[in-house]
């Protein structure tokens, strides 16, 4: 089979065709800004993710940082007692002894 084409029929089919392609590269000119405008957005949504973390991990710290302080201090209220108690004793024990060496009953060296 052979087929004739005449010279118009030629540049008819060779306009359809550029017609065609120049479609399909403004397609792909438009969806590479597409692309380049949701990596622009991705990078944004990856920074404040990362700074709502960072915020996380610093609101974090300070509330370990926080609850530690409050129970140390805690602790320190609670052992406040004791430790002038101890310290207490200590002076009386100290007080004892130098009493006793200026009687003359203990010598200490």
């Amino acid at each position: 089979m052979v087929v004739l084409h005449s010279v118009n029929d030629l540049l008819k089919a060779k306009d359809e065709l550029t017609a065609e392609r120049n479609a399909k590269l403004q397609e792909v000119a438009g969806l590479r800004d597409k692309l380049a405008a949701s990596q622009e957005s991705e990078q944004k949504l990856e920074k404040e993710r990362d700074e709502a973390q960072n915020k996380l991990h610093e609101v974090d710290l300070s509330h370990t940082a926080d609850v530690y302080s409050k129970s140390t201090s805690s602790s320190a209220i609670a052992e406040g007692p004791r430790d002038a108690l101890s310290q207490l004793k200590s002076c009386q024990l100290l007080h004892n002894w130098n009493f006793a060496e200026i009687s003359g009953t203990i010598k200490l060296e």
